[in-house]
């Protein structure tokens, strides 16, 4: 996971680390070329407050913090150019719509991938190969791709339970325990109000939660065992359709499928080839 998205998603900060975070964040640039003496007179902030925000990010100082900003930004050079969240006009040629929509699904897979945490991936695999039962709460405009999910899962001896909407969700959160799995699939925390209403008692049973999401959703992470985070450059409300998120989700699902396909992999090779043999 980038520095940056595990900044954005830090928790129990306090208000002058807050400010530092923010500073970071907005000017990460500046943060590169401002050494300890100069950020602490720019922020008016002690040195215990700039080694505490560092050590929550397990970086062992600032100067560390500075360096893999540098790194970071290196590897992110690269522009992106193409608007997510309107694609294409009502005067576009279709061929100019192509481009652009293949420039979205390329850089959204791209800016995933950078954004995995192989730690966080390998936690949710481990919860899923574990639980006895796995639920999936979604919103109903994602219920396809859960259900791909599902379909890929039965095929190696994994049932998964869809739910899309609140009543759903508090129907199958009243039946999990700490042997089970809950994954969430939610870009922006749209639905947070009503996730919300159900997730701190599944945390106090000891249910894993696995959040598929993005850093614009920050209300649902500290219910979360396992955060997997795709590309965040479509906003949550203003764009003709889900182009990016959508593709990303797909992508994070085929990978946890992967991950448990893997264990046992001969023997799930064989199922399919019965699935789908003539």
């Amino acid at each position: 996971m980038k520095l940056l998205d595990r900044m954005k998603l830090m928790t129990s900060l306090t208000p002058s680390e807050q400010i530092l975070r923010t500073y970071i964040i907005e000017h990460g640039r500046e943060i590169i070329e401002l050494d300890e003496e100069a950020l602490k007179k720019e922020m008016f902030i002690s040195s215990s407050t700039i080694y505490r925000f560092c050590r929550k990010l397990d970086i062992k100082c600032y100067d560390d913090l500075r360096l893999k900003l540098a790194q970071e930004y290196i590897r992110s050079e690269k522009s992106y150019t193409v608007d997510y969240n309107f694609p294409f006009t009502a005067s576009d040629s279709i061929m100019d719509i192509s481009k652009n929509l293949l420039a979205i699904y390329t850089e959204s897979l791209e800016l995933t991938q950078h954004a995995i945490d192989v730690q966080e991936l390998e936690k949710a695999i481990q919860i899923l190969k574990r639980a006895k039962k796995i639920c999936f709460f979604t919103s109903n405009m994602n219920t396809q791709m859960a259900e791909k999910f599902n379909a890929q899962l039965k095929e190696i001896g994994k049932d998964v339970r869809i739910s899309a909407s609140l009543y759903k969700w508090k129907l199958e959160a009243v039946t999990l325990t700490n042997e089970d799995a809950l994954i969430i699939n939610s870009y922006a925390g749209q639905s947070s109000k009503q996730f919300a209403a159900v997730l701190p008692e599944l945390k106090e049973r000891g249910v894993s939660i696995i959040m598929i999401t993005s850093t614009h959703n920050k209300v649902l992470m500290p219910y979360a065992a396992s955060k997997l985070l795709m590309c965040d450059k479509e906003h949550p409300n203003d764009k003709l359709y889900s182009f990016s998120s959508n593709i990303a989700t797909m992508y994070l699902l085929d990978l946890l499928y992967i991950g448990l396909y893997q264990e046992h992999y001969d023997e799930n090779f064989s199922k399919h080839q019965y699935i789908y043999s003539g």
